[in-house]
């Protein structure tokens, strides 16, 4: 027993050392803080220890008031000359904790040794009821956060899922599309290291033939367009039509002939008259 209460007042100069160096600890009221340290020193009895635990419990000492608890109250059965509330306190502590089936226990423990004529068992018994409704509330409130969390989840998975499908497919399609044209030249490569190099000599000198062969009648065609004489061949006629042309030009020059000495004899007149 002595081993026990020694070890307590290491865990409450502990705690108290922590609780002036830790910003996330509780905020202990002075006059706590001294009933702690009466606890140290020995001095307090089992009443008050569990009264020190009811307000390490309200300051937010949980694990602190949780150890008074099962230090100074029997598990086994519920004692009816210590306070009720002590065991409300403690079944509310584990609860909180995390503590669910034990901390219902207690409750179901108190609730069952209440004493009907007692004018307190009316406000435990209420007290009991509306932590319970409390407690299954939260934990209702948890598990809708919960699954609207996951819900939550999901969506954003999906969501990036849809993104990452999208663009995947536009990938997908670009790289299709590129293979596409590496397979065609792979194809062309293929054809052309297929081919002898005496069939690219043959296309070759089919090709140099062929142009060879425009160019000669390029060459002939403009050669037949340069010997075209620039007037066009007289047309012959027939020997009727040069009988008479011919007929037509003597008798012109018979009339040049007649018209010459005429005017060979008027000079001679003209010169007589001198």
């Amino acid at each position: 027993m002595k081993n026990k209460v020694l070890f307590f007042q290491i865990f409450i100069l502990f705690f108290y050392a922590l609780s002036s160096l830790a910003e996330e600890q509780p905020e202990i009221p002075k006059e706590v803080i001294e009933k702690m340290q009466l606890l140290q020193k020995g001095e307090l009895n089992q009443l008050e220890k569990l009264k020190l635990a009811d307000d390490l419990q309200r300051a937010g000492a949980k694990p602190e008031a949780l150890a008074l608890y099962e230090e100074n109250l029997p598990m086994d059965y519920v004692r009816s000359d210590l306070p009720p509330e002590a065991y409300l306190n403690y079944g509310t502590a584990l609860l909180e904790k995390g503590d669910e089936q034990k901390g219902l226990a207690v409750y179901e423990s108190l609730s069952s040794s209440l004493d009907s004529k007692s004018p307190k068992t009316k406000k435990i018994q209420e007290m009991l009821e509306q932590n319970i409704m409390n407690y299954f509330k939260v934990q209702e409130q948890k598990k809708e956060q919960e699954k609207k969390d996951k819900q939550e989840n999901k969506d954003k998975k999906d969501d990036k899922d849809k993104k990452d499908g999208k663009q995947g497919s536009s990938g997908d399609k670009q790289e299709k599309k590129d293979q596409q044209g590496q397979d065609n030249k792979d194809q062309k490569d293929q054809k052309d290291k297929g081919e002898k190099p005496e069939d690219k000599k043959d296309k070759k000198d089919d090709k140099t033939d062929d142009s060879e062969q425009d160019k000669s009648e390029k060459e002939k065609n403009e050669a037949g367009e340069n010997d075209v004489p620039n007037k066009t061949p007289p047309p012959k006629m027939s020997p009727k039509l040069k009988q008479l042309m011919s007929d037509d030009r003597q008798l012109q020059l018979k009339v040049i002939e007649q018209g010459t000495r005429d005017m060979n004899q008027r000079q001679n007149r003209e010169n007589k008259d001198w």
